[in-house]
């Protein structure tokens, strides 16, 4: 009893950045939904582009670090030595 959420659903081509095909005149019909593909998607968090090299995901990851970073050096010279070694930021 699954239905296809249109809103949600991705298509994606895998194929070698070598060898590219055409996707403009690519498109599967799934009921009432005419789906395209697109050049990356996002499964249980991970984002791979049509080359699975990646790049999208580490770029989102290496972000989402920076600024988690950033967040906890605001925050240093109120939190305790133990809590600073909890969070990797000494490793004496």
């Amino acid at each position: 009893m699954l239905k296809l959420n249109n809103d949600k659903t991705e298509v994606i081509m895998f194929s070698s950045r070598f060898k590219r095909t055409p996707l403009d005149t690519l498109s599967i019909r799934i009921g009432d939904a005419n789906i395209s593909p697109t050049s990356s998607v996002k499964n249980l968090g991970v984002t791979m582009d049509n080359n699975l090299t990646m790049t999208n995901h580490i770029n989102s990851i290496c972000q989402t670090s920076y600024i988690n970073l950033r967040k906890i050096n605001h925050i240093r010279k109120y939190i305790n030595e133990t809590a600073t070694k909890e969070l990797g930021l000494i490793t004496s």
